[in-house]
């Protein structure tokens, strides 16, 4: 099997309720590929693309210009590959788009894109991938980066070589050489060639008259092991977009979710206290949401929280640790201070003035609002808001539900793809908390991100059960594994594993304490332990500090003595192994010290295999 890039489209036009993509407001233009340089007239806009031979796989840099006397708005720019000669069915490892969407393997004619499956909400969609719209009939989509395989049992992995400047997605589908159509609700038919299509997602930006745009490198590499692939993608991903990898290994702990300590301040102290007083070797007590006054005031605290924040982080600090804080920055309450004072820094739907939603949790009294990154105010407002915390001591920031600005709607700057709205309010932070602090991001897109953070968290929140709870977290039909619960977090620490020290520092999120609670066996909290001891990402623990046992004791500091030599790996170039990434994905297999670890994800049992 190899793939050959052999056209070039743009497809011109918005997003939203009347130029989806597929109906009359997107416009179409192809051209073939006709060398190793091609320069392509597409109706107002010039492609030129020019691919280059690099070992067994290739590198393909390309460019658009708008040649015409007006605006266009520009939906995407695509490459299509031809997939020549697969032995047999083609398996395609598939990257999720930001830390919660799921990665795994799908096979080409037998699976669904999960935006066929139910009836899933636009802001789900929106979520989940860079294009919110249904994938195209018979199509598979991975974001950013993705693996194909085929009976042979060679692999190619296939990446874009940034993201700050718009979003890049894979879609393996049908040839459109045979006019055939495909029913949406069905894979694609087994004996349809298939094509690769690498796009440049632009989402409906404007492109002025006679404007040129770079965009990011794609390169292909092939081999028999995947896990090497990927982690030689990572790192020249890493190299091109200025990756910071070096931030020190995180050990801590935050409060419980479920627990008082996230709105009650008394709460909060009291565990507090006790860490001081049983001495545990907490680098960092992260404050969780739930502190704040309101969604978007974040320099405010709540009712349960008497003390400002600059009290609540030297008392952290006089405790023996460094205060951390996690906020959503980009989602915004409308009854909150910041919105009444700013509403023209609200991003608005497509039609009419309503604010475009962000969100919606329960926690926060239903819906909240996406803030405009594209909005030099905003952007002001969010460097603010970084220097705050900065200033009030905390030395750890991480940041929630940091893909809301790439929902389409009516922004400010309408000149900006989704990535880069997402990467301005990012950088704004950045610019606000200085080098020093550490900036951990959260359900962030992945490609945006590179460069600005320090950390990502690799999966959904480790809710402490493992399956997810369907009250608290209801789910829709394709979507199930980017909910809340340790299993869900275990899969994606572990087939994640190749990015941390490449793209950044892992963070698969908090690990519980106790040994076993009433939602999780000893069992299943021993599998998130060993995880995250094996994949070395940071060791950040939470539980009730009131009533713990020296055996919980024991076994926390066990996870970081392992987790450092794992992350000392790491920085030596070799961050921990997953293996069978192109398996089945209700198993995931972790190779540590002394096998393999084998995750049975359906039942929550694991074994440990030792490896010749």
């Amino acid at each position: 099997m190899r793939l050959e890039p052999v056209w070039v489209e743009v497809i011109l036009g918005g997003v939203g309720p009347v130029a989806v993509h597929g109906d009359s407001g997107d416009v179409g233009l192809r051209a073939p590929l006709t060398g190793a340089q091609t320069r392509a007239g597409l109706g107002p806009l010039v492609a030129e693309v020019e691919g280059a031979v690099d070992g067994a796989g290739w590198r393909l840099t390309w460019s658009i210009t708008n040649s015409s006397d007006h605006p266009e708005a520009v939906r995407a720019v695509r490459v299509g590959c031809a997939v020549i000669d697969p032995d047999g069915p083609l398996g395609f490892w598939s990257h999720g788009y930001q830390s919660w969407s799921p990665s795994g393997t799908r096979r080409y004619g037998v699976d669904i894109d999960s935006s066929h499956l139910g009836h899933t909400p636009r802001l789900l969609r929106a979520m989940h991938h860079a294009d919110e719209d249904r994938a195209e009939p018979g199509e598979l989509r991975s974001e950013l980066v993705c693996a194909l395989t085929d009976h042979h049992g060679s692999v190619t992995v296939v990446g874009f070589l940034g993201g700050s400047r718009h979003d890049g997605t894979f879609r393996l589908g049908p040839s459109k050489e045979v006019d055939r159509p495909v029913d949406p609700l069905r894979p694609a038919p087994a004996d349809r060639p298939a094509t690769l299509v690498a796009e440049a997602f632009l989402g409906g930006a404007l492109l002025g008259p006679g404007e040129d745009r770079d965009l990011h490198t794609v390169v292909a590499t092939v081999g028999d092991d995947v896990h090497e692939l990927l982690v030689g993608w990572a790192r020249s991903m890493g190299a091109a977009s200025g990756a910071r990898t070096s931030s020190p290994f995180q050990v801590g702990w935050c409060p419980p979710r479920r627990g008082d300590a996230t709105t009650s301040e008394p709460a909060l102290r009291e565990l507090v206290a006790a860490a001081e007083r049983q001495a545990w070797p907490f680098a960092t007590v992260r404050v969780g949401d739930g502190y704040q006054a309101n969604v978007g005031d974040w320099l405010h605290t709540a009712e349960g929280f008497t003390s400002s924040l600059d009290v609540l982080a030297a008392d952290i600090a006089a405790a023996g640790f460094e205060p951390g804080i996690t906020i959503s920055p980009f989602l915004v309450a409308r009854a909150s201070d910041v919105a009444q004072a700013n509403p023209d820094g609200i991003a608005r739907w497509f039609t009419g003035g309503a604010p475009l939603v962000g969100m919606f949790d329960s926690r926060w009294g239903g819906t909240v609002y996406t803030l405009d990154t594209s909005n030099p105010e905003v952007l002001d407002h969010l460097e603010h808001v970084g220097r705050s915390f900065a200033e009030a001591g905390f030395r750890q920031l991480r940041v929630d539900f940091t893909s809301a600005p790439t929902s389409g709607g009516r922004y400010h700057d309408p000149s900006l793809t989704p990535a880069q709205r997402v990467r301005a309010g990012l950088d704004a932070i950045r610019r606000g908390i200085g080098d020093e602090v550490l900036l951990i991001g959260s359900g962030v897109p992945f490609g945006a991100a590179v460069g600005v953070v320090d950390a990502t968290q690799t999966g959904p929140n480790a809710h402490p059960s493992w399956e997810h709870d369907a009250v608290a977290f209801p789910t829709y039909e394709g979507y199930a594994r980017a909910k809340p619960s340790v299993r869900h977090a275990v899969a994606a620490a572990i087939s994640r594993s190749f990015q941390h020290r490449t793209l950044w520092s892992n963070d698969p999120d908090c690990f519980v304490l106790e040994a076993e609670t009433d939602l999780m066996s000893s069992a299943e909290v021993r599998i998130w332990s060993d995880v995250v001891a094996g994949t070395g990402t940071a060791a950040m623990a939470s539980g009730d500090l009131l009533h713990l046992t020296s055996d919980d004791r024991r076994r926390f500091e066990e996870v970081v003595a392992r987790g450092r030599e794992s992350d000392a790996a790491a920085r030596a170039g070799s961050p921990a192994r997953a293996a069978g990434l192109l398996d089945a994905d209700d198993v995931a297999r972790l190779v540590v010290a002394d096998g393999e670890l084998v995750v049975d994800l359906s039942t929550g049992k694991a074994e440990l295999v030792p490896v010749p």
